[in-house]
């Protein structure tokens, strides 16, 4: 239970950590020509992406081998099931926050998408 915790608060961490890169390089991209901004949101993304990957994977390690389990089977169940849902979460939240949320928040006029 408790690296499930820690799970869903690496979750927020990475997809507050997306959305402020995404807000910081907003003023690089203008209207007409989103080439250049777009491109430091994806290496900035990437950078985070891995970075909290390597510190996700020394996290559950030590988190994994503290919990009490049955069966190593159900030991490594868990971790695969656990780094899975991490990962997905921590690659693809910004892509699917620009593609789906940040033209629909209406209190964050800021980050609706140029163009």
């Amino acid at each position: 239970l408790v690296s499930i915790l820690y799970i869903m608060g690496l979750c927020v961490v990475s997809g507050s950590i997306s959305i402020n890169i995404y807000a910081l390089c907003q003023p690089l991209m203008s209207q007409g020509d989103t080439t250049f901004g777009a491109s430091i949101i994806g290496f900035l993304f990437t950078v985070q992406s891995e970075a909290l990957s390597v510190f996700f994977r020394y996290l559950l390690d030590a988190r994994m081998h503290v919990e009490n389990w049955r069966t190593e089977t159900q030991q490594e169940d868990a971790m695969i099931m656990r780094s899975a849902v991490f990962k997905l979460f921590n690659a693809y939240f910004g892509i699917f926050f620009i593609a789906f949320a940040a033209n629909r928040i209406p209190w964050a006029p800021h980050l609706r998408c140029p163009g």
